[in-house]
């Protein structure tokens, strides 16, 4: 095999060979004086105009490309609308957008803002300092938003922001329930918790709904208790002091006022009404005493019995149904106030739609079996007995057992 034959350069013509242009003859160079003369004979009167120049079919065939001027150039567009296709590039000129519009950029920012003030509003620290500091946090934006109100009650655009920073404020109280023993005392020192009860009176239901969930998680015993029980018996005076100061407050009889105000409707008053039940369920399992001064001094009575007998099952009736349960335990007084409202009745009706079914889930069984433990609570009491006599009481449960058998 001849090798050279393999790597013969080929042939090319030499006319199509890239050459260096010859130097300019005398002749060029006069062509070339003659044409600028005239260009600027022709620059310098419009009149003048100079006969086009001729050149070949081929050259004139030749593509140009033209710079478009950047002005024209639209900078708004970008694939996909994207806020970051032209801004963000790394150090070697590569470029990832974020595949956010403006608008969409916004409304992320404004969620981060509102996380980080979040953030910013929670105890700094669990010592005396950082709970000063949030205590005095709440009261300012208190005091702010009832100045705001008072100044325009009917433009509710003047006091919206306060109405904000006092939302937030609220919740960042939320934390102080993991240090009982060292918050619980200073809040009650301060005034916090009388300030915290005149929020249940806020025009806003929202901010109710706020002071509520706060009266929920403080009171909750299991809260903080995380420790061994000498951390526990250090909470338990800390605790009994709180729930003094809620008592001596009024607290329960407000809490009550607000069942009727609150609109099950709305996810928020729904979530609302479960919190003060937990209040009183939460208070009442401290100090089983209370029971008899919460149905002899409210209406919790009245609304414990009718929210049982609601049409559509829910976590909230459920709930009502443990807590009537909690007060009929040990309280003789409670049930006979029972039976003056015509509890044995009611309880009793309600339990005569498992006739002929069984309970469709684990709630609902869990809602029957509350109902029974506080008819059986009741039937401790002679009056209660002749009650249950009276509404043939008997001949309910017979039919059930037979559901059973």
């Amino acid at each position: 095999m001849d090798i050279d034959k393999l790597f013969k350069v080929p042939r090319v013509p030499a006319g199509s060979k890239r050459k260096l242009p010859d130097n300019p003859t005398p002749e060029m160079l006069k062509k070339m004086r003659l044409d600028e003369s005239t260009s600027s004979r022709t620059l310098s009167d419009p009149s003048i105009q100079e006969e086009p120049a001729r050149h070949d079919d081929s050259r004139s065939r030749r593509a140009t490309v033209e710079d478009a001027p950047e002005d024209d150039v639209d900078m708004s567009f970008a694939p996909g609308g994207d806020a970051d296709y032209y801004a963000e590039e790394d150090e070697e000129g590569r470029f990832y957008g974020g595949g956010l519009t403006s608008e969409q950029k916004d409304i992320l920012s404004v969620f981060e803002k509102a996380e980080l003030e979040g953030v910013s509003n929670q105890p700094e620290e669990v010592t005396i300092t950082g709970i000063r500091r949030t205590l005095l946090r709440l009261e300012r934006a208190v005091n702010k938003n009832q100045d705001q109100r008072s100044k325009y009650p009917d433009d509710p655009s003047k006091f919206i922001d306060s109405e904000a920073d006092l939302d937030s404020s609220i919740k960042s109280l939320l934390p102080l329930a993991q240090s009982p023993a060292l918050a619980y005392p200073e809040m009650v020192r301060s005034g916090i918790v009388s300030l915290l009860v005149g929020l249940l009176s806020h025009e806003n239901v929202d901010i109710v709904i706020d002071a509520v969930e706060v009266f929920h998680e403080l009171t909750d015993e299991d809260v903080g208790n995380e420790g061994d029980e000498s951390e526990q018996e250090d909470n338990q005076p800390s605790l009994k002091m709180l729930v003094g100061a809620l008592v001596e407050n009024s607290v329960p009889e407000l809490l009550v006022d607000n069942l009727s105000r609150l609109k099950e409707e709305e996810e928020s008053d729904r979530q609302g009404i479960f919190h003060i039940l937990g209040v009183f369920e939460n208070v009442i399992g401290f100090n089983p005493d209370l029971s008899v001064q919460l149905v002899s001094k409210t209406k919790i009575m009245s609304w414990l019995l009718e929210r049982i007998q609601s049409k559509t099952h829910d976590e909230n009736r459920s709930y009502a149904a443990e807590l009537l349960s909690i007060l009929l335990q040990n309280s003789v007084s409670n049930r006979e106030e029972l039976g003056k409202k015509d509890g044995v009745e009611v309880i009793l009706k309600v339990l005569s739609q498992f006739r002929y079914r069984e309970p469709i889930d684990a709630d609902e069984t869990e809602f029957m079996e509350n109902l029974f433990d506080a008819l059986c609570s009741a039937l401790a009491e002679p009056e209660i007995r002749s009650l249950f006599l009276a509404s043939e009481g008997v001949d309910l449960m017979v039919l059930m057992m037979k559901l059973v058998i």
